[in-house]
C-alpha cells in the first residue's frame, strides 16, 4: 500500500480539496439505505462535495489508484461500520488507509456505530469474531495484514462518533446532525498560506508531531520561533488548514503584536470568544473578566487556538494563560521572534523554523521570478547567485523574486549590486522589528555584532563588547532569544546575513551622505573617505586592523581621544608602532596578537583605563614598555610566546594587574620580586599560575641593578635583586661578578684552586673577618625539577654579622627546564663604608642563601606538590674571597679566636661535606683533591 509522501501535504494544508467528504461503508449493509440517504442529504442537499464508489470499485482486496487518489484528496472521512463491516477485507484495507492518512495528513475521521456497539468492535465479538477467524484462517501467512486490521477497528472504536440503533430514532433527524456537524466543519473559512507552499511539507509535519494529535488527553500547547520573514507564520497557517477539522472551536489571531498596540487586548479576547464559540456581540469588559470569561467557557471545549506573532509576555497571560483554560485534546500554537518568551510562559515544545536548503530556495525564488520552477539557462548563474543572497529567507526569496519578473539579464546584476549595498526597504523594515524591540544595550550590541563580528569566536566578541561599556552576558542572551544571532558549535557568533544587512543599513541611515557622521564604519570606501578628509574623527572608539598583512607602521592616534579599542591582531608586517598609543587615556584594550615583527611596542606608556593588554605571539617582542603612570584597572597582561627576557621596574606600577601569561617564552624572564604577591604568574598552559608560598614580607622599592649573573643552557644574563629590609646598619651591597675574576673561571677538577680562598655548604655559609668585610664571590647551583616544563623561584639572600641582618633581598624569575643541566646564580658581595666593624676583633658572618618554587594556585597541584615550599632544591652553594684582599683579615675555616684544638673535628667534617658537594656537581671522583685545612699542613 502507498504511503503517504509530503508532497501529499501540500493539498491539505492549502485547502485544495476535490471532496468534503469521503464515504466508507460496507455495500451490502447501507448502500441503499443509511448510506445512500447519507450521501443524498450531503451531495444533492447541502452541496457538499462527497464521494461515494459504486459497486464495481469493491471487487478485490486491493484499492485502486482511482480510490487512493480519492482517499488523498477527501477532507473529512465518514465511516459507517456496520455489522458486517469486517467481513469485508476491501473495508478493511480502506480503514487501515484512511487512518494512516488522517494520522499522517491531520484529516478528521467521523465513525457512525451503525448496528453495532463500540465495544463489540474494540473487543472482536459476534459478527466481528466470526469475520476474523475466516481471516486468520485464509491469511495465515500474513498475521501482520489481520493485525492491521485489529488495530484500524480498536483505534476507530476509541474514536467519538454516532451511534446509530436502527428504528430507535428518526434516521432523517439523525442523519442531519452529521450533515450539520460537517456543514459547520467544511465552512471554516481556510486561511492563505503562501502563493507557492515551497518547503513547507517538513516544517508542518514537525509541528503536527509536536502538537501529538493523537492524543485527547492532555492540553499541548506548542511554540514556533525564528527570525522575521523565517516563515513561521506561514508554516502555523498551514497547520491550522491543516488540523482545523478536528476541533470543535477554531482560532488564528493573526500579527497580535501589531493589533495588541492599536487594540485593548480585551478586544482580542472577544475576537477569541467569537470564533471559538461562532458568537457575535461577546462583550468582556476588561483582560480581567476575560480572562474569566475564556476559562469558563472553553474548558470543557476541545479547541484550536493559534496566536500569531506574540512579543509580550502580557500577551500570553490573557489570551492563554494556562492548561487548565481549555479541555482536553485542546492545542495551542504561538508563534513569535522570542524564543525566551515562550520559555516565560512554560511552553517547552519548541520548533525553531530554519532557513531554506539550496534546492528549495531556488525552487520558491524560481516560482516568483519566472512564474514557474523552468528558466532560461541564461539566468541560471543569476539566479543562483540572487538565492545565494537571500540566504534561505523565503521573504527575500519572494520580494526580490517577484521584483525581478520580466527583467533583463542586466537589470538583474544591477539590482544585486544594489541590494549587497544597501537592503531593500520592505525587506528592512520587516526584520528591522526585531531590532525596535530590543533596549538600548542590546541595540548597541546587536550593531556592534552586525557591523563588525559576525563569525568571530564569541569569547573575543565578549571581551570586545564589555570593554565598550556593554553588560554583555544579558545582551548575547537576549539577541539569542530573539533568534537576532546564534552561537555555533565552534563558539563562533552566527547572524543571518539578511539581519547583518538590516543592522548595518540601520548604521547607515545615521547618515546616508556623511560616513563620519555615522557610529561604526565597516566598508573600505566609507574608512578610506574618514580617514583622507579627517571626517568629527573624535568619535572613533574602536579600530581593528586584524590580518592587515601589508600595515608596517601605526601613525599618530592622538586625535583620537575616545578611542576604547585598539586591534593589530596577525599584522604580521608592523613594525613600529607611534608613541601616542601608550597615553590613550580611554584604551580599554590593546591587542596585537601575533606581531611577529614587532620588536617593541611603544618606549613608554600610561593607559590608565586599560584593562587587557595582548602581545601574545609576538615573537620577536624584546622589550617592554616603561610604565610612567599608575595603572589601577589593568587586569591581565599577555607576554605569551614573546622573546622577552626582563620586565621593567616600573612594571610595578600596574597596580590593577591580576595575571601576568608568560607561557611559551623564549627564555629565562627576570621579574622584579616585589610585584609578585599581587598577581598570578601563568607559565605554562593547562596551569592557572605560581603565587608566593607564604605571606610576603614589605619589600623596599631600592634595586640592585643587574646584580646577580645567571649561566645555564641559554647562555649568560642578569637579574634584578630588591632589598627586603633597608636599615641604618645597610652596608653591604650586591654587585655584579667580575667577569674577569679566577672565580669565574674556576673548575674543581683542575686542582688549581686555592681551597683557602674557597667555601661551600647547601645553603648557609660562614667565615670571619676584622677590619673590613672582604670583596667576595658568591655562587648558587640550582638543580631543575626534571617533571616540570618550568619554574617560577624565588632566590633570598640574606647577610647577618655578629648576629644583626644587615642585608635580606630576592629576586624571582622563571626557569625553563626543557633543558635539565644546571644553572648557577653569581654576584659580588662587598661593604660599602669603612670603620663599622670591629678592627682588632674578629667578626662572625653568615650568608643564608635560599631557592624555592612558587606555589601553583590551584588546589589539587598544589596538595600534590607541598614539598615544594621546601627549601632543598639548591645543589650547593660557594663563596671566594678574592685575591685582592689581605688572607690574615680572614678565615674561612676557623673562628682565631678558638684554639685550633677545640676546631679540628669541625674542620675535618666540613672538608667532607665540601668534597661531596663537589662530586655530586658533576665533578668525577678520581679529579677531586684531597681537602686538607691549611692549619694541618706540614
Amino acid at each position: 500500500m502507498e504511503q503517504p509522501t509530503l508532497l501529499s501535504l501540500s493539498s491539505s494544508f492549502t485547502c485544495d480539496w476535490t471532496y468534503d467528504v469521503f464515504l466508507s461503508f460496507r455495500g451490502t449493509d447501507t448502500r441503499n439505505n443509511f448510506t445512500g440517504n447519507l450521501y443524498n442529504s450531503l451531495q444533492h442537499q447541502r452541496g457538499i462535495q462527497t464521494f461515494i464508489d459504486d459497486e464495481e470499485i469493491q471487487k478485490g482486496e486491493q484499492i485502486k489508484a482511482t480510490l487512493l487518489q480519492a482517499i488523498k484528496e477527501s477532507r473529512i472521512f465518514i465511516a459507517i461500520i456496520s455489522p458486517n463491516y469486517a467481513s469485508s477485507t476491501f473495508c478493511l484495507t480502506e480503514l487501515v488507509t484512511i487512518l494512516e492518512c488522517c494520522k499522517s495528513q491531520g484529516r478528521l475521521f467521523l465513525p457512525v456505530f451503525y448496528d453495532v456497539n463500540p465495544s463489540q468492535i474494540r473487543n472482536i465479538t459476534d459478527t466481528y469474531a466470526e469475520a476474523f477467524a475466516k481471516h486468520e484462517v485464509r491469511f495465515g501467512d500474513e498475521k501482520e495484514k489481520v493485525q492491521k486490521w485489529r488495530d484500524a477497528l480498536h483505534q476507530a472504536a476509541n474514536m467519538s462518533g454516532w451511534h446509530f440503533k436502527p428504528g430507535s430514532e428518526s434516521e432523517y433527524k439523525f442523519i442531519e446532525k452529521i450533515v450539520e456537524e460537517v456543514s459547520i466543519k467544511i465552512n471554516r473559512i481556510p486561511l492563505h498560506v503562501a502563493n507557492k507552499p515551497v518547503g513547507l511539507e517538513s516544517r508542518v509535519l514537525e509541528v503536527t508531531s509536536l502538537l501529538g494529535l493523537e492524543s485527547d488527553e492532555s492540553v499541548n500547547m506548542v511554540g514556533i520561533y525564528g527570525i522575521g520573514g523565517i516563515g513561521k507564520s506561514t508554516t502555523a497557517r498551514a497547520v491550522h488548514n491543516l488540523i482545523a477539522d478536528q476541533f470543535e472551536g477554531v482560532c488564528y489571531l493573526a500579527d497580535i503584536r501589531e493589533r495588541s498596540t492599536n487594540h485593548d487586548l480585551a478586544q482580542l479576547q472577544e475576537t477569541l470568544l467569537s470564533e471559538i464559540l461562532g458568537e457575535k456581540d461577546i462583550k468582556v469588559g476588561d483582560v480581567h473578566k476575560g480572562i474569566s470569561i475564556i476559562k469558563r467557557r472553553l474548558q470543557r471545549k476541545k479547541v484550536l487556538l493559534i496566536l500569531d506573532n506574540v512579543n509580550k509576555e502580557k500577551q500570553l497571560q490573557v489570551l492563554a494563560g494556562g492548561h487548565d483554560w481549555f479541555g482536553f485534546g485542546s492545542k495551542i500554537i504561538i508563534t513569535t521572534r522570542d524564543k525566551h518568551l515562550l520559555a516565560t510562559h512554560g511552553i517547552v515544545k519548541l520548533y525553531e523554523v530554519k532557513q531554506l536548503e539550496d534546492e528549495k530556495a531556488l525552487d520558491l525564488f524560481s516560482w516568483h521570478a519566472f512564474e514557474n520552477n523552468f528558466f532560461d539557462p541564461g539566468y541560471v548563474d543569476i539566479a543562483k547567485h540572487a538565492v545565494s543572497y537571500c540566504h534561505g529567507l523565503p521573504l527575500a526569496l519572494e520580494v526580490i523574486g517577484s521584483q525581478l519578473f520580466g527583467k533583463s539579464l542586466s537589470v538583474w546584476k544591477s539590482s544585486l549590486d544594489k541590494y549587497e549595498r544597501v537592503i531593500r526597504k520592505d525587506i528592512h523594515e520587516i526584520l528591522k522589528v526585531s531590532y525596535d524591540d530590543l533596549e538600548e544595550n542590546e541595540k548597541g550590541i546587536f550593531l556592534d555584532l552586525a557591523c563588525f563580528f559576525n563569525s568571530y569566536e564569541i569569547c573575543y566578541v565578549k571581551e570586545i563588547l564589555y570593554l565598550h561599556g556593554f553588560h554583555v552576558e544579558d545582551g548575547i542572551q537576549e539577541l539569542t532569544d530573539k533568534c537576532l544571532m546564534k552561537i555555533d558549535v565552534n563558539g563562533r557568533v552566527r547572524m543571518h546575513d539578511l539581519i547583518q544587512d538590516m543592522g548595518r543599513e540601520i548604521v547607515r541611515q545615521e547618515s546616508t551622505l556623511e560616513p563620519g557622521r555615522r557610529s561604526r564604519l565597516w566598508f573600505s570606501d566609507d574608512i578610506v573617505h574618514v580617514l583622507e578628509e579627517n571626517k568629527v574623527f573624535e568619535k572613533l572608539n574602536f579600530l581593528d586592523f586584524e590580518g592587515c598583512k601589508f600595515l608596517t607602521e601605526i601613525p599618530s592616534l592622538s586625535r583620537l581621544p575616545n578611542l576604547g579599542a585598539l586591534c593589530l591582531d596577525y599584522c604580521t608586517s608592523l613594525i613600529r608602532i607611534h608613541d601616542s598609543v601608550g597615553f590613550l587615556d580611554r584604551l580599554v584594550l590593546l591587542s596585537a596578537q601575533g606581531c611577529t615583527q614587532l620588536e617593541s611596542l611603544v618606549p613608554s606608556i600610561n593607559l590608565p583605563s586599560l584593562e587587557t593588554l595582548d602581545l601574545r605571539g609576538c615573537s620577536c617582542l624584546v622589550s617592554f614598555p616603561e610604565v610612567v603612570g599608575v595603572m589601577e584597572n589593568i587586569k591581565d597582561l599577555y607576554l605569551d610566546q614573546t622573546a622577552l627576557e626582563q620586565l621593567p621596574f616600573t612594571i610595578g606600577n600596574m597596580v590593577g594587574l591580576q595575571r601576568l601569561f608568560l607561557r611559551g617564552c623564549q627564555g629565562m624572564i627576570r621579574l622584579p620580586s616585589y610585584i609578585l604577591p599581587k598577581f598570578e604568574i601563568i607559565t605554562s598552559y593547562g596551569c592557572r599560575g605560581f603565587q608566593s608560598s607564604e605571606d610576603k614580607e614589605n619589600v623596599s622599592p631600592k634595586v640592585f641593578a643587574n646584580a646577580i649573573c645567571v649561566y645555564n643552557d641559554y647562555g649568560q644574563s642578569y637579574l634584578n635583586l630588591f632589598a627586603r629590609y633597608i636599615t641604618s646598619n645597610n652596608i653591604i651591597e650586591i654587585c655584579s661578578p667580575r667577569c674577569e675574576s679566577e672565580f669565574l673561571a674556576f673548575d674543581p677538577s683542575s686542582g688549581r684552586m686555592s681551597w683557602d680562598k674557597l667555601i661551600c655548604n647547601k645553603s648557609s655559609l660562614r667565615f670571619w673577618f676584622r677590619k673590613k668585610f672582604p670583596i667576595i664571590a658568591l655562587s648558587c647551583n640550582v638543580e631543575p625539577e626534571k617533571h616540570l616544563d618550568n619554574m617560577v623561584l624565588d632566590f633570598k639572600l640574606t647577610v647577618v654579622i655578629n648576629g644583626t641582618k644587615h642585608l635580606t633581598s630576592s629576586c624571582i624569575y622563571i626557569f625553563y627546564t626543557q633543558k635539565t643541566t644546571d644553572q648557577m646564580l653569581c654576584c659580588d658581595l662587598q661593604c660599602k663604608a669603612d670603620g663599622v666593624f670591629s678592627e682588632n676583633g674578629w667578626n662572625h658572618v653568615e650568608i643564608l642563601c635560599e631557592m624555592e618554587h612558587l606555589m601553583p594556585c590551584d588546589s589539587t597541584r598544589s596538595v600534590a606538590y607541598q614539598y615544594w615550599t621546601t627549601k632543598n632544591i639548591l645543589k650547593g652553594s660557594f663563596i671566594y674571597v678574592y685575591s685582592d684582599n689581605k688572607e690574615d683579615d680572614y678565615s674561612l675555616i676557623s673562628n682565631p679566636d678558638f684554639p685550633l684544638s677545640t676546631e679540628q673535628k669541625f674542620q675535618e667534617d666540613y672538608f667532607l661535606l665540601m668534597k661531596q658537594v663537589l662530586i655530586e656537581s658533576g665533578t668525577r671522583r678520581d679529579a677531586v683533591p684531597d681537602l686538607v685545612p691549611r692549619e694541618t699542613k706540614a
